[in-house]
């Protein structure tokens, strides 16, 4: 049975040291998705299976705080935090119009339909979901549908099967994730479910299962302090060097993040030393809104981006301007989505 225990007791006093990985984590997913700003860039969209496996220790600690919370007020609190700069971000894409999302190709019922209302499922959280092949209009928010879908079954298994959730079905969902989406694509590995979904599951279960190890051997974590943070630097750095190299090690990663992840959540971490600073936290809040907006200004930037004056401009400063102007548009859509949630939820 999983033993309820006050989460300031297993050390994860470092909460600005994941704000700040966060943060800049956040830089490096915008910048990956605006390839001709970062050709250097070769796996940056690894920086999201840290995202994940934060999601599965925050899912975990916020069931030890409140274990009563159903699984339905648990994942509508994500839905009502989410909805509103989700909605947004997706109507300022098909406002530009790129791929036709208003302008009817054609007035029958299939060209009505395909225009129109082909991508009605993504304004329900359900990207990536198995529904359709379809490329969707904000596609970077498919982390979001995992993160609601699929925290909500983990979050469901930990409070329904609390004998077995953290000895038995929550390692098994690592033992047989794992393998499925770093694999995908071999006839053995098929799945009913899109890789990306399995992918973001596994590794919040691995969230969990980092955040129990925690919950459990917090005494023995301190005690080997030193060694946690040689072991979680040279993790974190090898997670750098992956991003840059040219060849992917996804299998990698979860033998590398959980331990930066452990650092990051240990008092008087090298991580928390470092990145003490409440500058962290203001930057974290603000690192969601990009996530949200960063797709749309890409977009505009390839848009403009065969103009000669864009042309003019070196990379380097072009790709400050464009990080510069994500952050600026996440403030707007920050205060824009605060004022339209106060009238809608």
């Amino acid at each position: 049975m999983i033993k309820a225990q006050h989460p300031s007791r297993t050390g994860d006093t470092g909460s600005r040291s994941v704000d700040a990985l966060r943060f800049l984590f956040m830089c490096v997913i915008c910048l990956w998705h605006c390839h001709p700003l970062s050709p250097w860039l070769h796996n940056g969209y690894i920086a999201v299976e840290f995202y994940f496996m934060v999601s599965g220790f925050l899912i975990y600690r916020s069931f030890l705080r409140h274990p009563d919370v159903g699984v339905l007020d648990f994942t509508w609190k994500k839905v009502r935090r989410f909805a509103i700069p989700f909605w947004i971000s997706i109507l300022l894409l098909m406002a530009i119009d790129r791929k036709q999302y208003i302008l009817l190709s054609s007035f029958s019922p299939d060209g009505i339909i395909e225009t129109w209302f082909a991508h009605l499922h993504e304004f329900f959280f359900c990207q990536c979901m198995g529904l359709t092949d379809r490329i969707a209009i904000n596609h970077p928010l498919w982390f979001l549908s995992v993160l609601i879908f699929g925290g909500a079954v983990l979050y469901s298994i930990l409070r329904n099967f609390p004998r077995s959730a953290t000895s038995l079905v929550i390692p098994l969902i690592c033992i047989i994730g794992f393998p499925i989406y770093l694999n995908y694509g071999k006839p053995q590995y098929e799945t009913v479910l899109h890789p990306w979904c399995v992918r973001g599951v596994a590794e919040m279960a691995l969230g969990i299962m980092t955040a129990v190890f925690m919950n459990r051997k917090s005494r023995w974590i301190n005690r080997h302090r030193m060694l946690l943070n040689i072991v979680s630097c040279v993790s974190l750095l090898v997670f750098i060097l992956m991003l840059f190299a040219e060849k992917r090690y996804d299998y990698l990663l979860p033998f590398l993040i959980p331990f930066f992840l452990l650092a990051a959540f240990t008092r008087s971490s090298w991580l928390e030393i470092i990145f003490r600073q409440t500058i962290w936290h203001k930057l974290n809040e603000i690192s969601m809104y990009m996530y949200f907006i960063h797709l749309l200004i890409a977009s505009l930037f390839f848009i403009f981006s065969n103009t000669s004056f864009i042309a003019s401009i070196p990379t380097p400063i072009l790709t400050v301007t464009y990080l510069f102007i994500v952050f600026l548009s996440a403030e707007g859509l920050r205060y824009g989505s605060r004022k339209v949630n106060s009238i809608l939820l």
